[in-house]
């Protein structure tokens, strides 16, 4: 929409140009033209301001995005130094990446940094929203089912990083019990932390990046133009079993 109205401004204002030239040749049809192309001109105006706000809304939010999953990257490189395949669990119910599903994906790989670590698989591969996730109640958890199907489909996975949630039970609708023997989990979430912690006691879940206290749109503004780790810094914590009491303390004082 952006390049349409600058299309229509551009030529609008050439229009007006050549009216300049012909208004002694034909001044009552000029004036006509003249007053469509200052409509068209205002027109096009209206929606660059209109539309201006909106992309600079959707580029504040793929800079926390991108931030908060280049974190998580490092921290997977930090655990395996070695590199290897990951598997990340992100939902795309459309044929394209929407764009925060691509600063995430971004953002994780520059964490890696030169770490040799490779996402073998990006899943659950849906491209129907599934009828079950409406019964979970917070975008920081998934269907079971989903969940272990889809690490289940690549037992080759070292490490698995999430971008939509922990495990939940939709039939008792509680969150599903921590188990063993599965990779090392990596979390984005927004909240329910103390839902996961149990995953996180049995050293499952070694990390997750979730919004600050208090974090609102004004903090994203504020950060606007800053680096990833001080957009970081600015938005978000990361909780490991180091600091998880401290911050299931802080959070039940909400």
């Amino acid at each position: 929409m952006a390049v349409f109205s600058t299309i229509i401004l551009v030529l609008s204002v050439a229009g007006l140009v050549l009216c300049f030239f012909r208004a002694r040749t034909n001044p009552a049809g000029v004036r006509a033209l003249v007053i469509v192309l200052l409509v068209l001109t205002v027109l096009s105006g209206t929606l660059r301001a209109c539309f201006r706000p909106r992309k600079r809304a959707q580029t504040l939010q793929g800079n926390y995005y991108a931030a908060t999953a280049a974190e998580l990257g490092k921290t997977v490189a930090r655990e395996l130094p070695g590199g290897g395949p990951i598997v990340v669990l992100q939902y795309n119910f459309r044929k394209e990446p929407s764009p925060v599903s691509q600063a995430q994906i971004e953002g994780l790989k520059a964490g890696f940094g030169e770490t040799k670590i490779t996402i073998a698989a990006i899943e659950p591969a849906l491209r129907e929203y599934p009828a079950e996730l409406s019964l979970v109640p917070t975008e920081s958890a998934m269907p079971e089912n989903l969940f272990f199907d889809s690490l289940a489909k690549h037992p080759e996975a070292r490490a698995v990083v999430s971008f939509t949630g922990m495990p939940f039970n939709v039939r008792t609708g509680r969150p599903s019990r921590a188990k063993a023997g599965l990779p090392p989990l990596f979390l984005f979430a927004s909240d329910r932390l103390a839902s996961w912690s149990a995953w996180m006691r049995n050293g499952t879940l070694k990390a997750v990046v979730m919004p600050k206290k208090g974090m609102e749109q004004g903090v994203l503004t504020q950060a606007a133009n800053k680096t990833a780790s001080e957009i970081f810094a600015a938005t978000s914590m990361l909780v490991t079993a180091e600091n998880l009491d401290s911050v299931l303390r802080e959070l039940e004082q909400e």
